[in-house]
């Protein structure tokens, strides 16, 4: 199986050393909603709001640890600008799942699914990603399984 890493953003580095794992996305604004924090995300929409919307993505679409065979990843830095990191794992160890696959799977199952799917898949496409690299995880990751320094140049990511 290939070598596939996650990319986060370099502020997140203490939390998720000191959780050891890498949530499933939207676990930081999901805490936020249930400790009743007020908050603008970055993005200039508040937390709430961004948060009902995640919810219905999440129903139709899955919540997942995204992950990529490629050496860097645009479509989270689309809006926002910010220093990524990279944890690198082999997808069978940590039970990854190609994304083709999953949302091939959703979306055959359900035509609001495949409509989202689509529009997501063109947005990542839009942004330089290659989706077909793409992978998913329907769980947190221990990083325990990381097998290289997150630190990492994007010539070292890519190995």
């Amino acid at each position: 199986m290939p070598l596939i890493k996650h990319f986060t953003n370099a502020e997140h580095l203490s939390s998720i050393y000191a959780d050891g794992v890498l949530k499933l996305e939207g676990s930081n604004i999901e805490y936020m909603i249930r400790n009743n924090i007020e908050a603008i995300h970055p993005s200039g929409i508040p937390v709430n709001t961004l948060w009902k919307a995640m919810k219905m993505q999440y129903k139709l679409a899955g919540r997942y640890v995204w992950l990529t065979e490629e050496t860097d990843v645009n479509c989270i830095t689309a809006q926002r600008k910010f220093e990524k990191i990279a944890f690198v794992f082999d997808a069978e160890e940590i039970g990854a799942q190609r994304w083709m696959d999953v949302a091939k799977r959703i979306a055959f199952n359900s035509k609001k699914a495949g409509k989202l799917i689509k529009h997501l898949n063109d947005t990542a496409r839009a942004s330089g990603d290659d989706i077909t690299k793409w992978w998913v995880v329907r769980h947190n990751v221990g990083i325990d399984k990381c097998i290289a320094d997150v630190h990492a140049t994007k010539m070292q990511i890519a190995a």
